[in-house]
């Protein structure tokens, strides 16, 4: 592996956020009038948190790096993709995905926090997204150990407040105009509240209304590829009342696929309730195949048997 590869989260010297530290004097100097000259290294601290767009420079100046921005309404499971992503990445490598690294393994711990505040809880929590500005995780990933380069994603959970506004607010929805420059989009659509059957077709319209203000105020475009995602599918799964395929696959692509440049509809369980059928991380593979820079070229990945292994750790 390649030196600057294997520790890319090293700056480079010039970066102009930057910690100096002074060194000592050298024993023995002969004080004199002028004022002494002190050597200055210059190296760059993370604290392993977010990154703001001022800062995304510091990986985008040296590597390749795709923007994934993930957006839905509060609630909806954005914030448990990622946590779990992260996770699922502790103890081995997720199918044929391998860990490269992180500038911002704090930030995604924070993610975590709060599921593993006490093992007697019985359903597993993550921290909320409520910072409405634009903050970014960042995650290197192999697709073979044995590669030289990694690929860098930087990764925006956007606030469900300002996704509720933005699709009845043109302003609102132009502040979001930034997603023009991601490789890939993927909209939550909150699984659990569909199972209920009065608060159904509210959630769906919602979806569509955010999309569909989306294409209008050109926030996607024809070179947007976007995946409409149904989180919490271990609630959905074999309720007779429920057709994915007539409610969410067959409208949405109908109304929406020929606007952008690749449309999905996917059904994850990330955070299954049970684990006789899904098992942790159900989905994840497909959604991260979906962030390649390149979705024509080929990734061979294999289940999820490497889930099982992050299971017995919890």
């Amino acid at each position: 592996m390649a030196d600057t590869e294997k520790n890319f989260y090293l700056q480079d010297d010039e970066a102009k956020d930057e910690t100096e530290v002074k060194n000592s004097e050298v024993d023995g100097a002969v004080e004199s009038d002028e004022q002494s000259q002190v050597n200055k290294t210059v190296f760059k601290l993370f604290t392993g948190d977010e990154l703001s767009f001022d800062d995304l420079k510091l990986v985008t100046h040296r590597y390749p790096a795709s923007k994934v921005y993930i957006l839905g309404e509060h609630d909806s499971g954005k914030t448990t993709i990622l946590s779990t992503l992260f996770e699922m990445f502790q103890f081995a490598p997720f199918n044929n995905f391998h860990f490269a690294g992180s500038l911002t393994q704090v930030g995604f711990e924070k993610r975590c926090f709060h599921s593993r505040l006490s093992s007697k809880n019985q359903e597993a929590d993550t921290a909320r997204t409520t910072i409405e500005q634009f903050r970014f995780l960042h995650l290197a990933l192999k697709f073979k150990p044995e590669a030289k380069a990694a690929n860098h994603y930087l990764i925006s959970d956007i606030s469900g407040e300002k996704i509720t506004r933005a699709k009845n607010d043109s302003k609102e929805m132009q502040d979001l105009s930034v997603i023009n420059d991601s490789v890939h989009v993927c909209y939550i659509i909150d699984g659990e509240k569909l199972k209920d059957i009065k608060l159904r077709q509210a959630i769906l319209t919602q979806a569509k209304t955010f999309i569909r203000k989306a294409i209008d105020e050109e926030v996607f475009n024809s070179k947007t590829r976007l995946s409409v995602i149904v989180s919490k599918w271990d609630l959905l799964d074999g309720k007779k009342d429920f057709d994915f395929e007539n409610l969410i696959e067959i409208p949405f692509k109908r109304d929406f696929a020929h606007a952008v440049s690749e449309f999905n509809v996917l059904k994850i369980a990330v955070r299954p309730k049970k684990f006789n059928k899904f098992k942790l991380g159900h989905g994840l593979i497909d959604i991260l195949k979906h962030w390649q820079p390149n979705p024509s070229a080929p990734i061979i990945y294999s289940g999820e048997a490497s889930s099982d292994r992050m299971i017995s750790k919890i």
